[in-house]
C-alpha cells in the first residue's frame, strides 16, 4: 500500500482521532503511517493501525520490529472501533498529548509518557508530518570544566552496588468495596468467607479444637445411617461420617461439612474466577504464609543456602527462585499441618495454598527487587538532576562572564546564581505581612514623616491597592552579572567605554584591572573638585569593593538638552559615572551623589532582607499614590520625589505642576534621589562621612537659599523617607563591620551631637506628658535606663495601636456571644490558648491573639493570615525531605553491620554510630570547607542536612530575625552545638577544664571580651550547663545560636552585672563581633585531647542525633521567622508584648489565664518546653494503650470525610474519596523527594513551602515520642520497651490504613478547596465556608482581578488548574495560601498554635485526655465554629445529618468485627440497638465534640429505674469507671490484671494483644475466642 493509498483509506479515521484529541490531522496521519509503515505492517485481520499491544493474554501474536520481541496485539472489527479505543487510550494514559498544537508537541508528549520506545520517535513523526524538528542538546561548555563537574557530582551521590537488596515492605491495601444491601453475598462477605477459610484461621481453629474441643462418649453398637449424607458429600465426609462413634460426633461432621459448603458458596458467589482470586488473596493476608517463608529463609541462611545467601552474592535469579521455592514449600507444609490438625485431607485446598504461596514468594521477591531498582532509579535520577542543575548553572554563568573565563571565576558566579535562586524561593515561602498589621512597628517615624508632608484639604492620595509593586532594572545579581558579559571587548557596550572613559578603557577586564576605588578619567575642573572628594568618601563608606570611574564632560540628549549626569553599571562591582562640569558647584555635588545612589541601590536591592525591601517599596508606592492622587498641584509629590537642591523641585514656585512622566515616577530614579536627601541631611547635621568644610559649606549655603523659598511659600522641606534611611543605614553598618571598623553612625563629632536633643529627656517627656500614658497606666513604668525608656516608648505605641484595633473590632454583644464555649468552664477547663486570649478584657491581648494565633471557634469574626500557619509552613519548608534522606542513607549504611533490625529495636547502637559519623563529617567540613568522609551514605546525609540548615539560615536572614546578621554565609560545617546532659554530668574534672578553656577562647576571639571577663563568664556558663543537665532540655553553645544566647544571658545575670551592661554584651553576642566574618574560632569538636581517662573529644559530650537537632532548630527558627514577619523579633519582642500586657486601662488589663496562655503560645512558637512532663511510665502506658486499642481507627478516619460535605459539598467530597489512590501516589512520591505536578496544589506548595498530606510520611519518624513537640534530652533515652511501643505504634498507623487514608484525605480536601474557591470567585458567589477559611470579600475581589492569570476554566466552568504565583499582591497571595491550609485542617481536623489548650503540655492532663484530644479540639473547631458561622439551630442540624451519614460506616465496622464470632447475629443486633447506634455514631462525627463522653458519664450514674443502660464508653463495652471516664490507659492495666488471673482465657488475651483490632485480624481473633 502506498502512502497516498493509506491516507485515502484511513484519512477519515485520522480525522476522527484528530478532532477528538484536538491535535493536527497531519500529526495523527504521520503517527499511524509510522506505526504501520504506511499500512505495510498492519497485522492482518486486526485493523490495529496503532499496533497497540494486548496485555490481557488475548489478541494476535506478532513480532515487534524494533525490539524483536513476540507480543500480542489488539484485534478490532473495524477501523472505527480501533479509533474509539485509540482515542480512549491517549486521553487516559497520555493526557499531555491532548490539545497539542503541532506534531512535534504531540509526539514529544507521547514519547515522554512512555508510548513509544524508539528514541528517534519524535523526529520521525515530525518528518512525516512535514514539520521541522531540532533534537534538544546540552549547552556547550568547556570540556575540561564539564569533566571536573561531572566527577564532582558523581562523587557525592549514593550509588549502591548492584548486589544490594532492600527488604521488601509489606503494603496493606485498603478494602474499598462498598457494602450493598442484597440477598446475595456481597463482595465484602465473600472475602470475609475466604478469610475464615485461610490457613491462620484453620490452623488456630484446629489447635483450639485439639486442646479445648468437646469429647464425644462412644455409643456402643452405633452405626450412622449413610442415607443421611447429602448428595454432594465428598470422600472426607463419607470417611469421617462412617467412622463416627456417636450421634453427636456424626452431627459435628455433617455441620462442619455444611458450614464449609456454605463458606465456599459465599466465596464463589461473585464468580468462579473471582472466588479463586479471593481465596488466594485470603491466603496472602495470612500471617503464617508470610512468617513461614521468612523463618525458612533465615534457617536456610544459617545453613549457608537459600534466597538471602543468593541476594548477598548478587545473584538476583537465585534470590527470586529461592523466595518462590521457600514460600511455596513452607506455606504448603503449613497447610498440610492445618489439615492434619483438622483430621482431613483436601487436595484443592493444598493447590490453592501452593498457588497463593508461590504468588507470595514471587511478590516478596518482586517487591525486594523493585525496591532496589527503584532506589537505583532514584539515585540515577538524582545524579542526572544534579548534573543538569550544575550544567544549567554553568551555562548561565558562562553567558555572563564569557566562555574563556577561569574555572574559579565560573564557580564563583555559579555559586552566586545558586544563592540567588535559593533566595527567590525563600522570598516566596517567607511571604509578606502588611506593615499596618505588624505588632511592633519599626516604621512608625516614617509614617509620621509622611503624614507631616500632607496638609488637610490638599487632595487625597490614590488608593495604595491601585499602585503596582515597583520593579528595578537590577532586581537580581544576575542582572548585574549580565553587564559583565555585555562589557566584553567588542561587546554591546563598546560605545559606552568610549563615552565614559574617553577611550582609555576598552573592556570590562581592563576596567577591573584599575582596582578598587575612584578613578578620574580626565582633567578635573576646579569647580568640580568637591565632587571628586564627595564621591571618594561616600564610595569608601558604601561601596568599598567597587571600582568607579568619573568623567567630566557635557552629556547631550536626543531632545537637544544636556543631562546633569549619567551612570553605566559595568557589573556587580563596577560603574562609570559622567558629570556635567558646567553646573553650579552644589549641583555638581548633588548630581554626583545622585549617580552614586543608583550604584548603591543597584548593588544592594538583590541582597536586601524582606523587611528592608518592603520598606523602600512601600515608600515609593506612597509617593506614587500621592503623585497620581487628586491634589491640584505637585508640591507634595515633588517634595517626596526630589531632593531639596534638585532643580525639578521648583523651589521658587508657590504652585508646581503634577508629576506624571515615566522618568518622574521611575522607582530607580526615586531611590537615587532619596540617597541625595540622605546626604543633604547628613551634611546639614552630623557630617558623619567627614567631608571637607568646602563641601559642607557649599551644600549648606544652597540649602539656605532653598529654605527661604520654601518658607516664603509655606512649603514643606522634603526629608529622606525613614524607611529608605534605615535601608541605607543597614548597608553602612554591614560594610563597616565587614572591614572591622566602628560604624560611622557612632563617630559623629561633638558639635553634631550637641545639635541634636538628648534622646532620654525626649523619650521621658513623651511618655510622661502623652495623655494616653496616664490612660494606660504607663506613667509609672520604669524609665531609669536607656533600655527601660525604649521599652516604655514601645509599650505606649502598642497600647495606642491596640486601641485603634479595638475600635475596628469591638468586644460587643456579638463578640461575647461567639466567645462562649463549653471548653472554657470552671470544672475541667480545656479551652485553647486562642479562646482564652480572645476572651480577655485587654484589647492588646485580643489584638495579639487575632494576629498571631489561629482562632479555633471563629471568635474574631474575620479570618486573616496568622503567624501560626506561617510557622507551620515555614518549618516544613526548612526541613524539606532531610529527615527521610537521613533515614534512607542510614538504611544503606547499616547493610552488613551487625545487629540489623534487632539492633534498631533493642539498642540503637548502629543509629547512634551513624549519627556520630555525620557529626564528625560536619565538623570536618567546617575546617576543610569540603566533603571529607569516604562513605557515600554519610556524605549524602550530611549534604541533605546542610541544605536544610542553609534554608533555615536563608529564611532567617531574609526575614531579618534577631541575630540573623551574625549568621555565616554558608551552612557548610554547621551543626547546633547542644551538649548532652548525661555526658556533662559524667565528665571528669580534666574534661571539664578542657571545655572551660575552649569556652574562654571562644568568648575572647569571637565576642572580643577580655580574658578575665571571659574566664568568669565561662565558669558561670559551665555552672548553668550543669544545672540544666540535671533535668532540663539540652544546653546549646556557639555564637549566634539562640539557645546558647539564653545560657550566656543567664551566666551574665549570675555575675550581678547592671541591666544595661548585660544588654550591651547580649547585643554584641547576638550580632557577632566586628571581626565575626574574619577571625571567628569555632570549637573543634573533632580535636583529640589526651587525658588520664583516655582520648577525649569535645564531640563526645555533644548531642549528635541529627533528626532531633534539625527538628529542634527548624522548630525554633520557623517560629522566629513567623513572628518577625509580624514585627515581633524573637524573645525580646515577646517579652515586650508580655510586659505591655501588664498595663492598660482600668478593667482592661490581662489576667492570670491570659498570661499563662501567652506563655504557652510563646513556647510553642519558639519550640521550647512548657508545662509538666508525664514521665516514662505514663508515656509508656499511653503508648501501649494506643497500640492495643486503636487498630480500627481507620473507620473513624474514613468518617471524617463526611466533614467535607458541609464545607465543599457532596460531589467534591466524593471526588476527594475517589481520588485517594492518585493522591496517595502523589504523597509517596513527595516523600521520596520527587517532584509532583498537581495543577491545583503544586504552586501553593512551592510558594508556601509545605506539602499537603505529607506530615505522616516526612515529619513523623518510626521511634518518635507521641509528643515530640521538643526534645527531652536526658529524659528521652530510648530503651527496648520504648522502641517496641513507639515502633509498634508507627507500624500500626500504616497497617491499619490510617496513615494512607488520613494523608490522602488532607491532600484531597486541599485540592477540592482550591477548586471550589476558583469557581466561586469566578462566578461571584458568596460562601460561608470559604469566608471562614479566609477568602473574605476583600480577598475574593483581589483574587477576581487576577483570576484570568491564576486559572483557566472549561466550558462547564470548572477550573483546570491554579497558579498562586500569578496573584500580584503578596499579602493576598499569603492569605489565599493560608486559607487553603486553614480549610484543610478544618475539614480533616488538625491544629495550629492557638488551637490547643494547656492539656497539650501537662503530663496528667495528657493522661486524662488520651483518645479525647480530637473531641476537645472539635468542641471549639467544629461545633463552636459552625455555631458562630451558621447559628446554633443550623449547627445542630448539621450534627444530626452527619450522624445519619455515619451510620453505614459504623454498620460496616460492626459487621467486620462480627466475622468469625459464634454469636454473630446477637452481636450485630446488640450493637445496632438505637441507643448504641446513636452513641456510637457520635464517635464518627467531629462536630459532636465531647458530647459522647458526657452521655457515657451520665448513663453510668443514672439509676436503673430510669431504663437507661450504661453505654460502656467509647468502645461500647462495659468497663471500669476509671478506665472509661478518668484515665483511659488504666483500662489496659486492668485488662492485663484480668488476663494474669486467667491466662487460658483467649478473650482476655485478645484484649491486651497489640494490633489485635486491625480490621483484617479481628476475624482471626474472633475465631480464636470461639
Amino acid at each position: 500500500m502506498s502512502k497516498d493509498d493509506f491516507i485515502k483509506q484511513y484519512g477519515p479515521v485520522a480525522d476522527k482521532i484528530a478532532a477528538e484529541l484536538n491535535v493536527p490531522q497531519t500529526a495523527v496521519i504521520a503517527q499511524l503511517g509510522l506505526e504501520t509503515g504506511w499500512g505495510k505492517s498492519i497485522i492482518p485481520g486486526t485493523n490495529n493501525l496503532g499496533n497497540i499491544k494486548d496485555f490481557s493474554g488475548g489478541g494476535v501474536k506478532a513480532v515487534d520490529n524494533l525490539t524483536g520481541s513476540t507480543d500480542r496485539y489488539r484485534q478490532y472489527a473495524t477501523p472505527d472501533e480501533f479509533a474509539g479505543d485509540f482515542i480512549s487510550l491517549i486521553k487516559r494514559r497520555y493526557p499531555k498529548a491532548v490539545g497539542a498544537k503541532s506534531a512535534v508537541e504531540y509526539a514529544t508528549a507521547l514519547r515522554q509518557g512512555g508510548y513509544a520506545e524508539d528514541t528517534g520517535y519524535v523526529g520521525k513523526v515530525a518528518m512525516l508530518a512535514g514539520e521541522d524538528y531540532t533534537p534538544p542538546s546540552k549547552t556547550p561548555i568547556k570540556d575540561a570544566y564539564e569533566a571536573r563537574l561531572n566527577a564532582a557530582v558523581k562523587a557525592t551521590i549514593i550509588k549502591p552496588k548492584a548486589s544490594t537488596l532492600v527488604d521488601a515492605a509489606l503494603q496493606q491495601a485498603d478494602d474499598e468495596a462498598a457494602i450493598r444491601a442484597s440477598v446475595e453475598p456481597t463482595m465484602f462477605e465473600s472475602f470475609a468467607a475466604a478469610m475464615t477459610g485461610n490457613t491462620d484461621v484453620r490452623l488456630i481453629g484446629g489447635m483450639v479444637e485439639h486442646i479445648w474441643g468437646p469429647e464425644f462418649t462412644p455409643v456402643e453398637g452405633y452405626k450412622p445411617d449413610m442415607k443421611d449424607l447429602p448428595s454432594n458429600a465428598d470422600d472426607t465426609l463419607i470417611e469421617d461420617y462412617a467412622g463416627s462413634k456417636s450421634p453427636q460426633e456424626a452431627e459435628k461432621h455433617l455441620r462442619k461439612f455444611t458450614e464449609e459448603q456454605d463458606r465456599v458458596r459465599t466465596v464463589m458467589a461473585q464468580g468462579g474466577g473471582t472466588g479463586i482470586a479471593l481465596s488466594i488473596a485470603a491466603e496472602g493476608a495470612s500471617v503464617t504464609n508470610w512468617a513461614a517463608p521468612f523463618a525458612a529463609a533465615r534457617v536456610l541462611k544459617m545453613a549457608g543456602t537459600g534466597s538471602l545467601v543468593a541476594a548477598q552474592a548478587g545473584n538476583r535469579a537465585g534470590y527470586v527462585g529461592g523466595q518462590v521455592l521457600e514460600s511455596a514449600l513452607s506455606g504448603t507444609a503449613v497447610e498440610a499441618a492445618a489439615q492434619v490438625m483438622e483430621g482431613r485431607y483436601n487436595g484443592t485446598d493444598l493447590m490453592v495454598s501452593l498457588a497463593a504461596d508461590t504468588l507470595i514468594g514471587a511478590a516478596s521477591a518482586g517487591l525486594g527487587l523493585h525496591h532496589v531498582q527503584q532506589a537505583e532509579r532514584l539515585l540515577d535520577t538524582a545524579v542526572e538532576a544534579g548534573a543538569e542543575r550544575s550544567l544549567a548553572l554553568a551555562a548561565r554563568a558562562e553567558a555572563q562572564i564569557g566562555a574563556h573565563a577561569a574555572t574559579g571565576d565560573l564557580r564563583r558566579v555559579m555559586d552566586d546564581l545558586n544563592k540567588q535562586d535559593a533566595n527567590e524561593v525563600i522570598s516566596k515561602s517567607v511571604g509578606e505581612v502588611p506593615v499596618e498589621r505588624q505588632l511592633i512597628k519599626e516604621t512608625e517615624q516614617a509614617q509620621a514623616d509622611m503624614g507631616a508632608m500632607r496638609q488637610p484639604g490638599d487632595g487625597v492620595p490614590a488608593d495604595l491597592d491601585t499602585i503596582p509593586m515597583p520593579t528595578s532594572r537590577f532586581a537580581t545579581a544576575e542582572d548585574l552579572a549580565q553587564r559583565e558579559v555585555d562589557g566584553a571587548a567588542g561587546g554591546k557596550f563598546a560605545d559606552e567605554w568610549e563615552l565614559n572613559t574617553g577611550g582609555r578603557i576598552k573592556s570590562v577586564n581592563e576596567f577591573n584591572a584599575l582596582g578598587k576605588g575612584v578613578h578620574v578619567m580626565n582633567d578635573v575642573p576646579r569647580e568640580a573638585r568637591a565632587a571628586v572628594e564627595t564621591l571618594t568618601k561616600l564610595a569608601k563608606n558604601f561601596l568599598p569593593e567597587h571600582t568607579l570611574t568619573l568623567q567630566f564632560d557635557r552629556i547631550p540628549m536626543a531632545d537637544g538638552r544636556f543631562a546633569n549626569g549619567t551612570v553605566v553599571q559595568t557589573g556587580r562591582t563596577g560603574a562609570m559615572i559622567r558629570i556635567d562640569p558646567t553646573l553650579a558647584p552644589s549641583q555638581v555635588i548633588r548630581s554626583t551623589a545622585h549617580e552614586l545612589g543608583h550604584v548603591i541601590f543597584n548593588s544592594n536591592l538583590s541582597k536586601a532582607k524582606i523587611k528592608d525591601l518592603r520598606g523602600v517599596t512601600s515608600a515609593w508606592r506612597e509617593f506614587a499614590a500621592e503623585a497620581v492622587g487628586s491634589a491640584v498641584d505637585g508640591n507634595k509629590d515633588r517634595g517626596l520625589r526630589f531632593s531639596a537642591l534638585n532643580v525639578d523641585q521648583w523651589a521658587s514656585k508657590e504652585f508646581t505642576p503634577k508629576l506624571g512622566s515615566q522618568y518622574e515616577l521611575d522607582f530607580d530614579e526615586y531611590l537615587a534621589e532619596q540617597f541625595v536627601k540622605y546626604m543633604e541631611r547628613d551634611l546639614a547635621t552630623a557630617n558623619k562621612f567627614g567631608l571637607s568644610r568646602t563641601v559642607v559649606d557649599t551644600i549648606k549655603d544652597a540649602l539656605a537659599r532653598v529654605l527661604a523659598f520654601f518658607k516664603k511659600f509655606n512649603r514643606e522641606l522634603p526629608a529622606v523617607d525613614a524607611r529608605v534611611s534605615t535601608f541605607l543605614d543597614n548597608i553602612l553598618e554591614r560594610v563597616q563591620e565587614s572591614v572591622g571598623e566602628t560604624p560611622v553612625a557612632s563617630r559623629a563629632g561633638a558639635a553634631a551631637q550637641a545639635s541634636v536633643p538628648a534622646q532620654p529627656a525626649a523619650v521621658v517627656q513623651e511618655v510622661l506628658t502623652d495623655p494616653a500614658s496616664a490612660k494606660f497606666g504607663l506613667t509609672i513604668a520604669p524609665v531609669g535606663t536607656a533600655a527601660e525608656r525604649k521599652q516604655a516608648q514601645a509599650m505606649l505605641a502598642l497600647h495606642k495601636q491596640a486601641a485603634e484595633w479595638e475600635a475596628r473590632n469591638p468586644m460587643d454583644e456579638a463578640w461575647n456571644k461567639r466567645v462562649q464555649n463549653l471548653a472554657d468552664n470552671n470544672v475541667f477547663n480545656v479551652a485553647s490558648t486562642g479562646l482564652l486570649m480572645l476572651k480577655s478584657p485587654s484589647p492588646l491581648v485580643r489584638m495579639i491573639a487575632s494576629e498571631l494565633l489561629e482562632d479555633a471557634s471563629g471568635v474574631a469574626g474575620k479570618r486573616q493570615a496568622t503567624a501560626a500557619i506561617s510557622k507551620y509552613m515555614t518549618e516544613r519548608f526548612m526541613l524539606g525531605n532531610a529527615l527521610n534522606d537521613v533515614q534512607n542513607a542510614y538504611s544503606f549504611w547499616k547493610k552488613g553491620k551487625p545487629g540489623g533490625l534487632r539492633d534498631d529495636l533493642v539498642g540503637g547502637q548502629n543509629w547512634a554510630a551513624f549519627n556520630k559519623e555525620i557529626a564528625a563529617e560536619i565538623e570536618a567540613r567546617r575546617l576543610a570547607k569540603a566533603p571529607v568522609s569516604q562513605d557515600a551514605n554519610v556524605r549524602a546525609a550530611v549534604d541533605s542536612v546542610e541544605a536544610s540548615y542553609q534554608r533555615i539560615a536563608n529564611a532567617q536572614r531574609r526575614a531579618g530575625t534577631l541575630g540573623a546578621d551574625g549568621l555565616p554565609e554558608t551552612s557548610q560545617g554547621y551543626m547546633p552545638h547542644r551538649m548532652s546532659p548525661k555526658a556533662v554530668i559524667n565528665m571528669t574534672n580534666e574534661q571539664g577544664r578542657i571545655l572551660h578553656d575552649a569556652l574562654v577562647d571562644q568568648f575572647i576571639t569571637i565576642e572580643g571580651w577580655d580574658a578575665s571577663f571571659s574566664d568568669m563568664l565561662a565558669s558561670k556558663y559551665m555552672q548553668r550547663v550543669r544545672d540544666r543537665a540535671s533535668g532540663d532540655y539540652g544546653s546549646n553553645i556557639g555564637g549566634g545560636n539562640p539557645s546558647s544566647a539564653s545560657l550566656v544571658e543567664e551566666a551574665l545575670r549570675g555575675m550581678d552585672l547592671p541591666e544595661d551592661t548585660i544588654k550591651q554584651h547580649m547585643d554584641k553576642f547576638n550580632k557577632g563581633g566586628a571581626s565575626f566574618t574574619k577571625g571567628r574560632i569555632e570549637l573543634d569538636l573533632n580535636k583529640v585531647y589526651q587525658t588520664e581517662a583516655g582520648d577525649f573529644k569535645l564531640l563526645d559530650i555533644f548531642e549528635t542525633n541529627q533528626l532531633e537537632l534539625l527538628r529542634s532548630q527548624a522548630g525554633r527558627a520557623s517560629g522566629e521567622v513567623a513572628l518577625t514577619k509580624w514585627g515581633v523579633r524573637g524573645k525580646p519582642g515577646l517579652k515586650l508584648l508580655r510586659d505591655a500586657m501588664q498595663y492598660g486601662e482600668d478593667g482592661k488589663r490581662a489576667g492570670v489565664k491570659e498570661k499563662e496562655a501567652f506563655d504557652q503560645m510563646a513556647a510553642e512558637f519558639l519550640n521550647e518546653p512548657f508545662g509538666t512532663q508525664s514521665g516514662k511510665f505514663m508515656e509508656r502506658a499511653m503508648a501501649a494503650n494506643t497500640l492495643v486499642r486503636l487498630g480500627g481507627i481507620v473507620f473513624n478516619q474514613i468518617a471524617e470525610s463526611l466533614n467535607g460535605i458541609v464545607h465543599v459539598g457532596v460531589a467534591r467530597t466524593a471526588a476527594s474519596v475517589a481520588g485517594i489512590p492518585r493522591l496517595s501516589s502523589e504523597i509517596r512520591a513527595l516523600a521520596r523527594g520527587e517532584k509532583v505536578d498537581n495543577p491545583f496544589l503544586t504552586s501553593i506548595e512551592h510558594t508556601g513551602g509545605a506539602e499537603f498530606g505529607t506530615d505522616a510520611y516526612k515529619v513523623v519518624m518510626p521511634f518518635d515520642s507521641p509528643d515530640h513537640a521538643y526534645p527531652t534530652y536526658g529524659q528521652d533515652t530510648l530503651t527496648l520497651t520504648d522502641r517496641l511501643l513507639r515502633g509498634g505504634g508507627h507500624l500500626q498507623s500504616k497497617l491499619s490504613g490510617w496513615r494512607l487514608v488520613h494523608s490522602a484525605q488532607q491532600r484531597g480536601m486541599a485540592e477540592q478547596i482550591v477548586k471550589k474557591m476558583a469557581r466561586y470567585v469566578n462566578e461571584g458567589k458568596d460562601d460561608v465556608a470559604l469566608r471562614d477559611f479566609g477568602i473574605t470579600p476583600e480577598v475574593q475581589a483581589a483574587l477576581k482581578a487576577d483570576l484570568h492569570n491564576v486559572t483557566k476554566f472549561d466550558a462547564a466552568g470548572n477550573p483546570q488548574g491554579f497558579d498562586v504565583t500569578k496573584i500580584t499582591d503578596p499579602a493576598i497571595r499569603e492569605q489565599v495560601i493560608q486559607a487553603v491550609w486553614r480549610g484543610t485542617s478544618q475539614i480533616i481536623q488538625g491544629t495550629y498554635i492557638g488551637e490547643r489548650g494547656k492539656w497539650a503540655h501537662d503530663g496528667w492532663l495528657k493522661l486524662m485526655t488520651q483518645f479525647r484530644t480530637f473531641s476537645i479540639t472539635s468542641m471549639e473547631k467544629q461545633w463552636g465554629r459552625q455555631r458562630n458561622n451558621r447559628g446554633a439551630s443550623a449547627a445542630f442540624g448539621l450534627l444530626i445529618g452527619s450522624m445519619s451519614m455515619a451510620v453505614p460506616i459504623y454498620m460496616a465496622r460492626v459487621y467486620a468485627n462480627s466475622v468469625g464470632r459464634p454469636d454473630q447475629d446477637a452481636y450485630i443486633e446488640e450493637r445496632l440497638q438505637p441507643q448504641n447506634l446513636a452513641r456510637a455514631t457520635l464517635n464518627y462525627v467531629a462536630m459532636a465534640g465531647m458530647a459522647g463522653d458526657l452521655i457515657d458519664l451520665t448513663s453510668s450514674v443514672l439509676p436503673d429505674e430510669l431504663g437507661v443502660k450504661p453505654t460502656g464508653g467509647r468502645s461500647g463495652v462495659e468497663s471500669d469507671f476509671v478506665g472509661n471516664y478518668v484515665l483511659p490507659a488504666s483500662s489496659l492495666v486492668n485488662d492485663i490484671w484480668k488476663y494474669a488471673q486467667s491466662p487460658l482465657e483467649v478473650d482476655d488475651a485478645a484484649k491486651i494483644m497489640p494490633m489485635s483490632r486491625l480490621p483484617y485480624l479481628v476475624p482471626l481473633m474472633n475465631t480464636a475466642k470461639d
